[in-house]
């Protein structure tokens, strides 16, 4: 996979791999971009193992957790739809998740640059066209599924532009 990454790196400038910029940093992959994105966790009150744990450990009640897992959800479609200033969801997704995991670094500046650049928006997978900004909300198994297929068509789009290129050596130097 690794050659995979380094391989196609040099394509991978375009509007559609704005969501899958971290997997190349992670790498060691040097990007002309400097924006990157991060998925966006609201795990699912009565679903997520570290909310349970919370609640069988009595440091929530039940209600609190739904209440800010309600509140989160709310205020990014709100933002979605531009109603809502980004502090205000950077604020709701703070607290949901120093309440879920407490030992977590700070990561309200990662998710304020996910949140301004609104990939979703730009976007031309129909993922991320029929679903908005639910791609960028890491929760259930059927959001991430739905972020793989957003891979896959970044993958694709990018395998696209390469090989009619001539430019992709697998067994070679790059």
């Amino acid at each position: 996979m690794r050659l995979l990454i380094r391989r196609f790196a040099p394509f991978a400038r375009s509007r559609e791999g704005d969501l899958e910029c971290r997997g190349a940093k992670r790498l060691g992959i040097k990007q002309r971009r400097r924006r990157l994105c991060t998925a966006i966790r609201i795990p699912e009150a009565g679903k997520s193992f570290r909310a349970k744990r919370m609640v069988s450990e009595g440091r929530a009640s039940a209600s609190k957790v739904e209440e800010l897992e309600a509140r989160c959800m709310g205020a990014m479609r709100r933002f979605d739809r531009d109603e809502v200033a980004v502090n205000e969801v950077l604020d709701s997704l703070e607290e949901y998740d120093q309440l879920i995991t407490p030992d977590r670094p700070p990561t309200r500046e990662l998710l304020r640059e996910t949140l301004e650049a609104r990939p979703w928006r730009s976007c031309l997978c129909d993922i991320c066209r029929r679903d908005g900004i639910q791609v960028v909300i890491f929760r259930g198994n059927n959001r991430n599924r739905r972020r793989g297929f957003h891979s896959t068509y970044v993958f694709y789009r990018l395998l696209q532009r390469a090989l009619p290129a001539n430019k992709l050596a697998f067994f070679g130097p790059a």
